[in-house]
């Protein structure tokens, strides 16, 4: 199995379950793990070892596309791709909580606590394209398919060999909006050797069944979706046609669904 592939299986992994407005600070507050929450994951680390023996992800660069990466120990020196939500920022600032997550799940390293992710000999690129969080309240922070096209491209230029999306756009089915720009990003990676993987998304009010979730329903996207058993999606993940899938449900006792 390509390590790329175990990547994918764990992209949707993270699922953010977002408070109603007036409840939410203006940015997440992370919470130390317990020692409990540590050997959960560290007993996931266990089972990386062997897929770790045969490739670990040395020399590939990854880039994140979602909320920016907030630099920790664990993650190694991290390419910043830019902010596209605010010129001239920075990617290496996470107020969502959630990229860093993602980049988590792709490159922890073990520090000596068992806890590592999928590709620890990675080095990862982030660039930051969306955002449900701000400083600054009264605006309104979110990605677009233009500014998806552009980080993508900025995630080529950069050196990615693989590209995670563990964002969303999701389409209702009556809108047709201008996939070209998306589609000609998607065929540069295409053509430059590049991986790109995307959620396939979880059913909400927002994204209900039947939308189309982009960029995971392009054709040369590597869709991931999550199921409940080898023969069926859990109930909250949107099905994408072709798409592969990883266990999304955690045991008892796990601090997290997805």
């Amino acid at each position: 199995m390509r390590w790329w592939r175990v990547l994918a299986a764990c992209a949707f992994l993270h699922v953010a379950v977002p408070l109603p407005a007036s409840a939410q600070p203006a940015c997440a507050i992370p919470l130390p793990a317990t020692s409990h929450d540590i050997a959960l994951q560290a007993d996931v680390g266990d089972r990386l070892r062997k897929v770790h023996s045969l490739a670990d992800g040395h020399g590939v660069k990854v880039a994140v596309i979602d909320t920016g990466v907030e630099p920790v120990p664990r993650l190694g020196e991290i390419i910043d791709g830019g902010d596209l939500l605010a010129e001239g920022s920075t990617a290496l600032a996470d107020c969502d909580a959630h990229g860093t997550v993602v980049a988590g799940i792709i490159r922890a390293v073990d520090t000596g606590d068992g806890v590592v992710g999928v590709a620890p000999g990675t080095q990862l690129i982030a660039v930051r394209q969306t955002s449900s969080r701000n400083q600054r309240p009264e605006e309104e922070l979110g990605g677009t398919l233009a500014s998806l096209a552009e980080a993508i491209h900025r995630s080529i230029d950069l050196g990615a060999q693989v590209i995670n999306v563990s964002v969303v756009s999701c389409l209702p089915p009556a809108v047709a909006p201008d996939l070209a720009p998306l589609d000609a990003a998607l065929a540069r990676a295409e053509d430059s050797g590049v991986v790109v993987v995307a959620a396939a998304g979880n059913e909400s009010p927002r994204c209900p069944r039947g939308s189309t979730v982009l960029p995971a329903a392009r054709p040369s996207v590597v869709a991931v979706a999550a199921h409940d058993s080898p023969d069926s999606l859990s109930s909250y993940s949107l099905d994408a046609p072709g798409a592969l899938s990883a266990a999304g449900l955690s045991r008892p006792g796990s601090p997290a669904r997805g």
